[in-house]
C-alpha cells in the first residue's frame, strides 16, 4: 500500500546510490557561467547590504544567495556551490523516497529521473532549493491545521527561491486559505 511508510532499505539504499551517482556527475561537471555568477554575487560583496543591493540586477530572490554566502563564510571554499546543491538534492531525494504517496517504483523513477538526478543536483542553481521546499510543503500540507506556522515558513522560504516557486507558493497558500470556506475539510 502507498499509505504505509516504506521499509528503511527502500529509502536508504536508493538514497546512497543517488548520492554516489550525483556526486560522481557533479565532480565531472564544468560549472556554467550562471552557476558561478550566483556564487560571485553572494561572496564578492563586502557587506550583506551590498549583496542584497546587487540582487536587484539578478532576477532571483535572495534565499540561494544567502545560503551560498553563509556556506562560503563557513568553508572559505568555492566548493560550497556544488556541495550545497548536492546536499539540497539529497534532502529532496530523501523526502521523495520517504514521504511520497507513490508506489516504490514511481519513487525511484522520480529520484533517478533527469530533473532530480541532474538538473536540480549537478546543475548548481537556485531551483533545487525550490524543489526541496515544494516537496516539504506537499508533505506537511495534510497536517496544515496542526502545524500552520511550519507550513507558512516553508511557503515563505519557497517564495524566496525563484519566481516560479513564488507562484506555486501563492497557489498553495490560496488553496490553504480556501479551508476557511470549506465546511468539509479536504482530506489531502
Amino acid at each position: 500500500s502507498t499509505d504505509d511508510a516504506p521499509r528503511p532499505v527502500q529509502v536508504w539504499a536508493p538514497l546512497a546510490v543517488f548520492s554516489l551517482l550525483t556526486s560522481f556527475l557533479a565532480s565531472h561537471h564544468e560549472m556554467w557561467r550562471d552557476e558561478v555568477r550566483a556564487l560571485s554575487v553572494a561572496t564578492k560583496a563586502a557587506t550583506w547590504g551590498q549583496m542584497f543591493g546587487d540582487l536587484h540586477q539578478e532576477g532571483h530572490p535572495a534565499l540561494w544567495y544567502v545560503m551560498l554566502r553563509i556556506g562560503f563564510a563557513i568553508t572559505h571554499s568555492n566548493l560550497v556551490l556544488p556541495i550545497l546543491a548536492l546536499m539540497i538534492a539529497i534532502a529532496a531525494a530523501y523526502v521523495v523516497l520517504r514521504y511520497a504517496p507513490f508506489p516504490f517504483w514511481l519513487r525511484l523513477l522520480t529520484v533517478f529521473g533527469a530533473f532530480l538526478s541532474y538538473e536540480f543536483s549537478v546543475m548548481a542553481r537556485n531551483y533545487g532549493i525550490a524543489v526541496l521546499l515544494l516537496l516539504i510543503a506537499c508533505t506537511i500540507f495534510k497536517s496544515r491545521a496542526d502545524r500552520p506556522l511550519v507550513l507558512g515558513v516553508v511557503l515563505a522560504l519557497m517564495a524566496n527561491t525563484s519566481v516560479h516557486a513564488a507562484l506555486v507558493a501563492v497557489m498553495i497558500a490560496l488553496l490553504w486559505a480556501l479551508d476557511a470556506f470549506d465546511s468539509e475539510r479536504r482530506p489531502f
